[in-house]
C-alpha cells in the first residue's frame, strides 16, 4: 500500500467499483492477518468494504411512525412503571372548579379529579380547605392517552383498595418471603442474645445441664409429656 501512488489507488478503487462482486469474497478476518498492525481496525475495513459495494446508501433504520401509546410516552416524559392504572401517585393543585380539580404532574402531565372522586363524602369548593398549589394524594383510575390526561381518585376507600392491576407492585418484591424471613431472622437474633447473656455454671452432678431458659423450657414441657404419658400407662 505504501508503494502505491495516489493514480494507483484511485485505479484500484475504481476496479472494485465496477465489480463489486469481488469484494464479496473478501473475508476481513483473513485480510487483517496480511495488513499492518496499525492497520487491523475490523469495524472501519467492513465500513469501507461495504461503501466500496453500495456507494453512500443509507443504513439507518428506516423511519416509522410511533404508535399513540409511543407518542404518549415520548411527550409526557412519563412510563409505564410511573403510570399505570392502581399506581399510588402524587400531583399538584393547579385550579378548583366546581366539579374537578385540575392537577398537574411533575411532568408536566395533566391530572384530573372529578368532585365524585375527592373523597367518599363529596366535594364542596366552598368549604374545602384545598388551595391552588397543594400536593394531592391519589390513586390512578383512567389513563387517556388520546387526550394526555390522566384521571385521579382520592376516596379513602379506593385508596385503601388493592391495586387495579399488577402494575404498582414491584416484580422482584414479595412480600410473603419478606415476612417470614423477618421472622426467622428475629427469632435467631433472639436466640443469639439470650446465648450471649447466659453464664454457664460450673456443678458437678450426672443430670445437670447448662441450659439457657428456652431450652430449659423446652426440656420441661418435654418432661411433662413423658410423665403424662407414664401416667397414663400404669393407669
Amino acid at each position: 500500500m505504501n508503494e502505491m501512488d495516489d493514480d494507483e489507488q484511485e485505479l484500484a478503487i475504481e476496479h472494485v467499483r465496477k465489480m463489486p462482486h469481488m469484494l464479496v469474497l473478501v473475508c476481513i478476518e483473513e485480510y487483517i492477518k496480511s495488513i499492518l498492525e496499525e492497520y487491523r481496525k475490523k469495524e472501519t475495513l467492513c465500513d469501507i468494504q461495504k461503501e466500496l459495494m453500495y456507494g453512500f446508501y443509507d443504513w439507518r433504520t428506516p423511519y416509522l411512525e410511533p404508535r399513540r401509546d409511543q407518542e404518549f410516552w415520548m411527550l409526557s416524559g412519563e412510563t409505564e412503571d410511573t403510570i399505570s392504572v392502581g399506581r399510588i401517585v402524587q400531583v399538584t393543585v393547579c385550579n378548583i372548579q366546581e366539579n374537578k380539580i385540575i392537577c398537574m404532574f411533575d411532568s408536566g402531565l395533566k391530572a384530573i379529579v372529578m368532585a365524585d372522586d375527592y373523597s367518599d363524602e363529596g366535594f364542596d369548593p366552598e368549604s374545602s380547605q384545598l388551595r391552588e398549589g397543594d400536593v394531592l394524594t391519589g390513586k390512578i383510575r383512567n389513563v387517556n392517552k388520546n387526550r394526555f390526561m390522566v384521571y385521579l381518585t382520592c376516596k379513602a376507600s379506593e385508596m385503601r383498595r388493592r391495586p387495579f392491576s399488577r402494575g404498582d407492585q414491584d416484580p422482584y418484591y414479595h412480600e410473603q418471603d419478606m415476612t417470614s424471613q423477618t421472622v426467622e431472622d428475629k427469632a435467631r437474633k433472639q436466640k443469639e442474645l439470650a446465648k450471649k447473656h447466659f453464664k454457664p455454671r460450673m456443678i458437678v452432678h450426672p443430670h445437670f445441664q447448662n441450659l439457657t431458659a428456652e431450652e430449659a423450657m423446652q426440656v420441661c414441657c418435654l418432661v411433662k409429656l413423658n410423665l403424662c404419658t407414664l401416667h397414663l400407662l400404669l393407669w
